[in-house]
């Protein structure tokens, strides 16, 4: 879990505005992983335990048109079930230029429900692009080992720009 918040702190430390974390889980802990001139807003389907966040769903956003700078899925594209409908949302709710950030597993082969019901969507990394398309520029990918060590699958992350 280190690794992956070192990486995902270095691969985001461009970003600035209003970020929107979808699938925020603890916002407390996600919060401290943006630069200090984001202003944070996690969005979780659960309420949690004593931490504000918007209650909503990927799918369904709870948010004005145009009005965020950033929407990040911190491993969270795969536990959603209409993905594609998720991305249409965030292109809504982003402003003009704004970016798309996902992390995630890329699976290589073993991308099954019979094999992890932890997550819906087992992508292959051209998924990941093709979803993007055509509402997003991809402007940069990085790609590591798993940090589980798993020789099935490995981590990805992807920066995106609205392209209209």
């Amino acid at each position: 879990m280190l690794k992956h918040l070192y990486r995902l702190s270095n691969f985001i430390r461009t970003l600035s505005g209003v970020v929107l974390d979808i699938g925020s889980d603890q916002p407390s802990h996600s919060s401290k992983i943006f630069p200090k001139n984001c202003r944070y807003l996690g969005l979780d389907p659960y309420a949690g335990e004593g931490e504000f966040r918007v209650i909503g769903m990927g799918e369904i956003l709870p948010i004005c048109n145009e009005s965020v700078d950033v929407v990040m899925f911190n491993t969270s594209m795969d536990h959603i079930l209409d993905h594609h409908t998720a991305i249409e949302e965030a292109h809504r709710v982003l402003k003009p230029g704004g970016s798309i950030i996902i992390t995630g597993y890329a699976w290589l082969f073993r991308g099954s429900l019979l094999n992890d019901s932890q997550h819906f969507h087992h992508f292959r990394e051209y998924e990941y692009s093709g979803a993007l398309q055509p509402f997003f520029d991809i402007v940069d990918i990085e790609r590591y080992e798993d940090v589980k060590k798993s020789d099935h699958r490995f981590n990805i992350y992807i920066a995106a720009q609205k392209n209209f």
